[in-house]
Formats: C-alpha cells, sequence, structure tokens
C-alpha cells in the first residue's frame, strides 16, 4: 500500500493519480491518501503530490527504526534523524527506538536536512505509518523556471510544475487504456506542443524520456533555450527535441511526424494554448477586449 500527500489543489492531484492506475482509494485527513498501484515507478514520477512513499504497520515502523538503510544502502542500528508531523509522535519515537533527534515537518512541506540525512514519518492511522519516498522534483523545476533568460519571461510562461501535471495527466489517457498495454510503449511516446513557446513542455519531456516536437509561430525563443536545454545534466540527449514554425491556423504538416508516433496512443498533445498578449498595468480596458477577439477567433478557426 501506498500514500501521497496531495498538493493544494487537491483535485488536480487526484487526475494526475491516475497515471499510476490506483486502485482501493482511502481519503485519510490534510489531504492525505492511501491507494494500492501495480506501477511504483509512476508513482516516483508524479509531481502534484508534496510527498509520497509506502503504508507499513507498527510492526514494520519497528523494523525499520531498529535497522534503519542509510542513504549508502547499510544499516545503521540507530536512526539519527526523523522528521515527523506531530511533536507527541516524535517524542514517543526518539524514547522507544533511541533516535538521537527529531524535527517537526508539516505535511505541505520538506526539509532539506530530513530529506538528506534522516527518514520523514507521517501518522497515517492509529496502526499504520507513512514512510516518505519521494517529494516533488522542486530541483527540476527551479532549473526549468528560473534559470529561463529574461527573453522568456517577457512572452509569458507555462510553470514547469503545472506542466509536469498536465504530462502525467495526458500520460495516464495512454495508461489507462487497453490499448497501451499491447501496442504502445514509452519509448514509442511522442510529446507535441503546437504553442511550444519558450520550450517549457519540451524540456520536461525530454527529462522523463520522451521523444519532443514542438511549434509556434515564433521559434526563436525556444531554439535559444533548447541549446542551453538540452546540455543540462537534467536532460537526455539522445531524445528528438525537433522545432518547427508553424501557424496554428494552418494545417498541420503530418510529415513531420513518423508513423510510430501517429499510431494510435503514440502522439500526445500536452501545451498551454495561447492566452493572448500578455496584460499588464499599463494595458488599457481596449487592449484587453481587443486581446478577447483575437484568442476567440484563434480557438473558433
Amino acid at each position: 500500500m501506498y500514500f501521497a500527500v496531495l498538493g493544494k489543489n487537491s483535485e488536480i492531484s487526484m487526475a494526475e493519480l491516475e497515471y499510476a492506475q490506483p486502485k482501493n482509494i482511502k481519503s485519510i485527513r490534510n489531504n492525505i491518501i492511501t491507494f494500492d498501484s501495480d506501477f511504483p515507478e509512476h508513482i516516483k514520477q508524479l509531481g502534484g503530490v508534496v510527498k509520497r512513499g509506502r503504508v507499513v504497520s507498527k510492526k514494520g515502523l519497528e523494523d525499520i527504526l531498529r535497522h534503519s538503510p542509510e542513504s549508502s544502502g547499510s544499516f545503521s542500528g540507530i536512526l539519527k534523524l526523523i522528521g515527523v508531523n506531530d511533536e507527541n509522535l516524535g517524542k514517543k519515537l526518539k524514547s522507544e527506538y533511541g533516535i538521537k533527534r527529531f524535527k517537526l515537518v508539516k505535511l505541505a512541506h520538506t526539509d532539506k536536512e530530513v530529506k538528506e540525512k534522516g527518514l520523514e514519518i507521517i501518522q497515517v492511522s492509529k496502526e499504520q505509518f507513512g514512510i516518505v519516498e519521494g517529494y516533488q522534483p522542486i530541483y527540476l523545476y527551479e532549473v526549468v523556471d528560473f534559470e529561463k533568460p529574461a527573453r522568456s519571461m517577457q512572452m509569458g510562461m507555462i510553470p514547469a510544475k503545472l506542466t509536469h501535471i498536465m504530462l502525467n495527466i495526458g500520460l495516464s489517457v495512454i495508461a489507462n487504456s487497453h490499448v497501451i498495454a499491447n501496442e504502445t510503449k514509452q519509448s514509442e511516446i511522442t510529446v507535441y506542443d503546437p504553442f511550444v513557446g519558450s520550450g517549457t513542455t519540451g524540456f520536461l519531456a525530454n527529462h522523463f524520456g520522451y521523444d519532443f516536437i514542438g511549434s509556434d509561430i515564433d521559434i526563436s525563443t525556444a531554439e535559444k533555450n533548447k541549446s542551453r536545454r538540452i546540455g543540462h545534466k537534467l536532460a537526455n540527449p539522445d531524445k528528438k527535441f525537433e522545432l518547427f514554425t508553424h501557424d496554428i491556423h494552418d494545417k498541420i504538416p503530418l510529415d513531420r511526424f513518423s508513423v510510430s508516433a501517429l499510431k494510435r496512443f503514440s502522439l500526445l498533445i500536452v501545451t498551454e494554448g495561447r492566452l493572448g498578449p500578455i496584460i499588464t498595468a499599463k494595458s488599457t480596458t481596449k487592449d484587453v477586449q481587443l486581446a478577447q477577439v483575437q484568442v476567440l477567433k484563434l480557438y473558433e478557426s
């Protein structure tokens, strides 16, 4: 059994969770859920949950605390640091198992010291405990969001975390299709963004091991960012990352896509559609109304 601490927008977190094909979902409290899944690798890729891990019994927790694995994989015998969200639980575990120190960690927070040097424990119920095994990939989001050049900021951008969640929601449709089990493998899936902008969708798709194709009426910013991103340690340089100029009013040139990408359940469109020009404090009511007309015309065409 697994558990997850959902994000602030729990509906979105639950939609993304479908990527792990959860069963027997139970809502506990404070955005904590438990569930079963046959796809632990998919659970590791979730971006809409704050933290996640496996559920153990009291006996299971005792075994872990008496023989706690360090990051190296060896056994230390006594755990030096634990993170808990309840002070009474921390005191109890510290006293019973000789743990040197505990830190209070809120459910919605990630404590760097506990993450890197200790073990975080969440009391799921009176008889069950959650052992945190993973957190949101904050570093990945920081790299994509905060290392963007100023030119990307000026044109507007979809946040990396939202892009990650959208990617997983799209993959959940494929994963939950009976066709995927027999016909489609991850290596065959191509992610396409028809409003590629600065390339955020592409960088996330590439990081998680998918081929990517992006297009836009102006791809200059995405091209400049691509040269920086593909060489990053978080990138997969062996995966396809192609860009081409395209006006969304025109038909998509299918020759840009491989036969396998056009195969059913092999092409995944993940995008933030054009929302018009950026509205600032200097924008007038007339500017806003004109932008609304332009966006409406675009999606009606």
